[in-house]
């Protein structure tokens, strides 16, 4: 895997490390605009049956993403049946712990600038390719890892990024995956984002015109989807909510 990570990251040509200086000037013009804080008056609960937060006023509502996962809850049992419950939580950890490390790269370089990657580090291919194609649409930062919630929705979540996308007012998650997924592949993940586009209008008067899913697939390679039609998914979480 090293030296695989090596030499693709060798191929890298000089106009993509370029990138990494524009992309630090672009970051820091923003951070200047305007500082992220988490929100932490919104306690996180982890539970067997899934994830709850408990709102300043003593509310306790299920996550956004445990709601939409009932919608995933069949197929993940029938994969776990089919490897094993010990490889499926083998997996299950790893996959869990690479996306935390991912996750504070994407944050440490929203918050901090350009980070410095070796040629070892298991993003040292995807960091420069994200640097050029993804970070240059982002703008105008307001909140980073934000937790928010919903009292018409009863749920709540944590927000990725929430930031002009393209100029326009966005939320927008950050997602690894091994394979690069379908635009119909991603429908829990709309059903998600769409529910926090209710809980940053209720919570802080915004109102989101996109909502982006950020993919690295396989650390080797980034891209992105796209969605302006949030009332439709709104609609389309209204009904989860119901169910579960």
């Amino acid at each position: 895997l090293q030296v695989r990570q090596k030499k693709q990251y060798l191929k890298i040509s000089e106009e993509n490390i370029k990138f990494e200086y524009i992309t630090l000037k672009h970051i820091e013009n923003h951070k200047r605009k305007k500082r992220c804080m988490k929100n932490n008056t919104i306690e996180q609960i982890n539970t067997p049956s899934g994830r709850l937060y408990k709102t300043p006023e003593g509310k306790c509502y299920p996550s956004a993403t445990t709601v939409v996962g009932i919608l995933n809850k069949k197929k993940i049992e029938e994969w776990k049946q089919k490897v094993g419950e010990e490889e499926a939580n083998k997996v299950s950890k790893w996959a869990s712990e690479h996306g935390t490390r991912f996750h504070e790269l994407m944050e440490n370089t929203l918050q901090h600038g350009t980070q410095s990657i070796d040629l070892f580090n298991e993003f040292c291919v995807v960091y420069p390719k994200l640097l050029r194609d993804i970070y240059p649409q982002i703008s105008n930062v307001v909140a980073i890892e934000e937790r928010m919630y919903s009292d018409s929705l009863e749920v709540a979540g944590t927000a990725d990024l929430i930031a002009e996308w393209k100029g326009e007012l966005a939320i927008l998650d950050w997602k690894t995956s091994r394979h690069k997924k379908a635009p119909s592949d991603c429908l829990s993940y709309w059903l998600q984002l769409a529910s926090y586009a209710v809980m940053l209008k209720e919570r802080k008067g915004l109102d989101a015109k996109k909502l982006v899913l950020l993919f690295n697939e396989n650390d080797e390679d980034c891209y992105y989807y796209e969605q302006s039609n949030i009332q439709l998914w709104i609609e389309r979480f209204k009904k989860i909510r119901e169910i579960y």
